[in-house]
């Protein structure tokens, strides 16, 4: 594309921090950055001013523009996790996310046929808690959710907790999208947000896909 400036949501340096001290001498952090000087590249990642730099959380906002779900969102504290849908399936709920979000393969916890109404989501690692391992069970328990929609998972905690609700007869399941594809929307939503702002500068979405192939 020839582009030398790259917006990016996450780290160029492989940690939430984009340290480089461990990785100074490392012989991929090397490569990588030897490519970047020689094209003269320019990476802004640009992280927590879109989940919390206004009243909006632009990485929720892309998503429920891919999904179609503004309207279905409900009141919860201050955060944009709390949906109640048009009553569907677990199964039907899969092939919805897969076909919007271009996805060959996506798991869940539950059994397919079940009915769903109430569905929480949780993008990217904010399905881990934030650092309070129980934040999603307690989303969950208190919005009397039938559904977890999750970007990264811990399976000793939510996974355990959905897999032994289903278990024990709740209506309760888990539906995981990986940290990309639930906060990849929210980055295209960016690109067509800096060009009504900057229409004098290209600027074009480039999808970073899944970072799984499945055999």
């Amino acid at each position: 594309m020839g582009a030398d400036f790259i917006i990016t949501h996450e780290p160029t340096w492989f940690t939430g921090t984009d340290e480089t001290e461990w990785c100074c001498q490392d012989s991929v952090y090397l490569a990588k950055r030897k490519y970047i000087e020689e094209h003269g590249i320019t990476i802004w990642r640009l992280h927590d001013h879109m989940h919390m730099g206004s009243d909006t959380d632009y990485i929720y906002h892309g998503l429920l523009d891919e999904l179609d779900w503004h309207q279905y969102l409900q009141p919860d504290e201050k955060y944009p996790w709390v949906y109640e849908i048009p009553e569907t399936s677990l199964g039907e709920l899969a092939d919805f996310f897969k076909e919007r979000l271009n996805m060959d393969v996506i798991q869940i916890i539950g059994d397919p046929k079940m009915k769903i109404k109430r569905v929480g989501i949780l993008v990217g690692g904010g399905s881990l808690g934030f650092g309070v391992e129980q934040m999603p069970m307690v989303v969950m328990e208190r919005n009397k959710l039938d559904l977890l929609v999750v970007g990264d998972i811990t399976e000793w905690t939510v996974c355990a907790y959905i897999n032994d609700a289903y278990q024990m007869g709740f209506n309760r399941a888990m539906l995981t999208l990986g940290h990309e594809r639930s906060e990849e929307a929210g980055m295209k939503y960016m690109a067509s947000w800096l060009s009504e702002r900057f229409s004098n500068i290209p600027v074009t979405f480039v999808d970073a896909k899944e970072p799984f192939k499945y055999l």
